[in-house]
């Protein structure tokens, strides 16, 4: 089916429950880790796994666990092996993947043991006790 936008929210942001695993955000001044200009609110996402507007990530992620490590919903990779991202600051970038199995990802769930990418991700998009 045509699809009618690439932009997803980080699924972190505007979460309706909080959720024991990961630090959900409601307002803007809740967020303080990461960063407002470490903070993802918006990215590029791939045009076959767009769903439900939100870019979902693993909630139960584990940073002291890499061989857990999980690609849930996929960055989109249009500029170079690179996707746009809008930061909660107002500022936007765009972000070179590193690991080449987030530029081929398969569309469902795909553990991704060690993926710089998958780190970096989570790291811009919450915060958990390390």
């Amino acid at each position: 089916m045509p699809r009618v936008r690439t932009v997803s929210m980080n699924c972190y942001m505007g979460a309706e429950l909080p959720d024991t695993n990961a630090t959900t955000y409601r307002r803007l001044a809740e967020v303080t880790q990461p960063s407002p200009a470490d903070a993802l609110v918006f990215l590029d996402e791939r045009v076959d796994t767009i769903n439900d507007g939100t870019f979902g990530m693993q909630w139960d992620f584990r940073e002291d666990r890499p061989q857990e490590w999980m690609l849930r919903d996929k960055p989109a990779v249009l500029h170079q092996r690179s996707g746009a991202l809008v930061y909660i600051d107002g500022h936007a970038q765009v972000h070179r993947w590193q690991d080449p199995r987030t530029l081929s990802a398969p569309r469902d769930d795909a553990l991704m043991p060690g993926n710089a990418d998958v780190l970096w991700l989570q790291q811009h998009s919450t915060w958990r006790e390390r």
